[in-house]
């Protein structure tokens, strides 16, 4: 049987292991450990220069969920049009309404400007519940070329029986890309008890810079966790009590 391997890779470093590994297919991010966020430009011109694989580009503007502002949607459109003129193959994307159905007007908006390349709706699939026939009714209808999901389980392991019902439904309209910590002992399974002939893996260690560790006063990370959903963004309230404040004592 013919398979397609896609891995997850974060840095133009990453890309090239996973060719020199023999990767059919890599989806470009930043940020991983928030579940993807969109990519530098230049990374992308970068690896375009030095290998043909397919590029998938993740275009999310922040962590958090998936339901995004005017503001923010303009500017995945724009990121979109950079990344493809870049030299990406496809774009991963995925918009939802504050009720977890899929964005239709969002999702068209985006699929616009990605035009004809490979478009690939992401794990806010995996946001929609138990209804999911709608949602590839929804996303076949639109014309989405590829599914990013674990069957809505933790893992895609734990997700086979979802995966199997949902490759099922969607039969050949939209292909299906099972996710969600697969590894060399378990893909195999994953695949003949879900008739899906890819998958989606990330094959991550951790390395350390360690200049980001020498003065133990300083850190550049959060000290708690965030909510699955959360997301910071600046509070008008708080920096205009800030503003008029630091202004009204440096008059005194």
């Amino acid at each position: 049987m013919d398979i397609t391997i896609e891995v997850c890779c974060q840095s133009a470093s990453d890309v090239f292991t996973a060719v020199k590994c023999g990767a059919d297919r890599v989806e470009l991010n930043s940020a991983l450990f928030f579940g993807g966020l969109t990519p530098s430009v230049g990374s992308v011109e970068f690896i375009r220069e030095y290998t043909n694989i397919p590029i998938m580009v993740m275009v999310r503007p922040r962590e958090g969920g998936f339901s995004y502002t005017r503001d923010e949607l303009e500017i995945m459109v724009k990121d979109i049009r950079a990344l493809l003129n870049a030299g990406a193959d496809g774009i991963v994307f995925g918009c939802l309404r504050q009720n977890g159905t899929i964005d239709e007007s969002a999702c068209m908006r985006l699929l616009d400007e990605i035009g004809n390349h490979t478009s690939v709706f992401h794990r806010a699939f995996d946001m929609i519940g138990d209804n999911f026939e709608p949602a590839i009714d929804t996303l076949v209808r639109l014309g989405v070329s590829r599914v990013l999901t674990s069957g809505g389980a933790y893992t895609a392991t734990a997700g086979i029986p979802r995966l199997r019902q949902i490759k099922a439904y969607a039969g050949n309209d939209i292909d299906i890309l099972p996710c969600g910590k697969i590894r060399a002992d378990n893909a195999a399974r994953i695949m003949r008890e879900t008739g899906i002939n890819s998958v989606h893996t990330s094959a991550t260690t951790e390395e350390l810079d360690v200049t980001g560790e020498y003065n133990e006063a300083v850190s550049f990370v959060g000290k708690e966790l965030p909510r699955s959903g959360a997301y910071t963004g600046c509070n008008g309230d708080i920096l205009s009590h800030f503003v008029k404040t630091v202004r009204g004592s440096m008059r005194l």
